[in-house]
């Protein structure tokens, strides 16, 4: 068990990393919205619905850090039921969830 307090000043340099990576990962290879996700977007407050990109994977990426990994699942932010992440306009969704 981590003390999560007394680990986040180390930790969070390298989360930040990681969501970065991994945004960068769905703008590159994600797929945009449809029109019609693009309104649904714009109708709860995405002010930039073109910039959005979606990924469907088998399962959302956990760090390859294991202290950084531990943490995540620990906390209950990633884990084997997360089946959506958002970073920023990236979102990766798990396959058979993109409804």
């Amino acid at each position: 068990m981590i003390d999560l307090v007394k680990a986040l000043p180390q930790l969070l340099p390298l989360a930040v990393e990681w969501a970065e990576l991994r945004a960068r990962e769905i703008r590159e290879t994600g797929s945009p919205l449809t029109p019609k996700e693009q309104q649904l977007a714009s109708s709860v407050g995405v002010r930039r619905s073109e910039l959005v990109r979606i990924k469907i994977v088998p399962a959302v990426p956990v760090p390859q850090n294991p202290k950084l990994r531990a943490a995540a699942e620990q906390s209950g932010l990633l884990g084997p039921s997360t089946h959506g992440l958002t970073l920023g306009y990236g979102i990766y969704l798990v396959e058979g969830f993109s409804n």
